[in-house]
């Protein structure tokens, strides 16, 4: 079983850039909680500040956007990649959209060679490595990797309700994304979603995801698919399972999208993200944490997603040696 103290999770985060919309810039001190140092900062500063960001090739970079409500669901993420990856994280927090009219940088982070975007409605069931390694599963030309927005076709929604191109028969989900930022500079990413917005602006539904779904429409082979266990959302299921490898290996990921981790329509997303809420880094992972999620997913099996509860337990309990 492996217990962290405050100190070791200081040294897993040793470098945390906090970016007011990918232009404030601040380095958080990882001795700091994270709620005490963004309660010290000044977010109402209009001061610009630019710098360029740099990281190694073999640096794990995980960034995620926390504007408006998101911070607290953004905070949770953050937790979850902390206690369980043993190596040392970097993270990218983009925040404060109020400030975009004074943004003048043309092209961020180009300095960057990956990264590992995060929704703020997700959280990491495994060590965040575990989702990272795909990287050295791309081939020559792939630059982003994600799961299909659905495994069924019957509930599908883009091969039902889209009016714009999309990916593969089913579309994918943007909430989980791994993307070489080194090759999608080389492909002129940023010149394509301009023109494409202008194009399908109508047409469009579900914001960026669209945008993405339409790129690689047209650019299928740019594109690596991973198994839906590192984006497990309550569509897998809700109605019936249907993330075979998720029940197989256990959910990596969990995205609680359109709401869910706090809604009692899905107890079990609920109850994944209260013990995550509840747990205080450097604490027993074991005890004070997961041993009150199996609790708290005892009492949410009264639905579809309960029946496969174990699913969500599957990897913790690898992580603490417990099988």
């Amino acid at each position: 079983m492996r217990l962290y103290t405050t100190l070791q999770l200081g040294v897993l985060l040793s470098i945390i850039l906090l970016i007011f919309y990918l232009y404030t810039v601040r380095t958080i001190n990882s001795s700091v909680g994270l709620e005490e140092y963004i309660e010290e900062q000044d977010l109402i500063s209009n001061e610009v500040v630019t710098e360029n960001i740099y990281f190694t090739r073999n640096d794990i970079v995980v960034a995620v956007v926390a504007c408006g409500d998101r911070l607290h669901e953004t905070l949770n993420m953050l937790k979850s990649a902390l206690m369980f990856s043993q190596t040392k994280l970097n993270f990218i927090v983009v925040a404060e959209d109020r400030l975009i009219d004074s943004f003048n940088e043309k092209n961020i982070l180009k300095d960057v060679d990956s990264i590992l975007y995060m929704d703020s409605d997700t959280l990491f069931l495994t060590p965040v490595e575990t989702v990272w390694e795909h990287f050295h599963k791309f081939n020559a030309t792939q630059m982003a990797a994600l799961v299909p927005e659905h495994e069924d076709p019957n509930v599908g929604w883009y091969n039902r309700f889209a009016k714009h191109p999309y990916y593969g028969k089913l579309g994918v989900n943007s909430g989980v994304m791994l993307m070489n930022l080194t090759r999608m500079r080389a492909f002129q990413w940023k010149e394509y979603v301009v023109p494409i917005y202008k194009k399908y602006k109508l047409k469009i539904t579900w914001g960026d995801q669209d945008i993405i779904n339409i790129i690689f429409h047209y650019h299928p082979d740019k594109l690596y698919i991973y198994s839906c266990r590192f984006n497990y959302r309550p569509d897998h299921c809700m109605y019936t399972s249907v993330c075979k490898q998720a029940e197989k290996e256990g959910v990596a990921v969990i995205h609680g999208s359109r709401g869910f981790f706090h809604s009692e329509k899905q107890p079990v997303f609920q109850a994944v993200y209260r013990s995550f809420e509840e747990f205080h880094l450097g604490g027993d992972v074991y005890k004070d944490f997961y041993q009150q999620l199996e609790s708290y997913l005892e009492s949410a099996q009264n639905n579809n997603c309960g029946h496969v509860k174990d699913i969500f337990l599957k990897n913790i309990r690898k992580y603490l040696d417990l099988d």
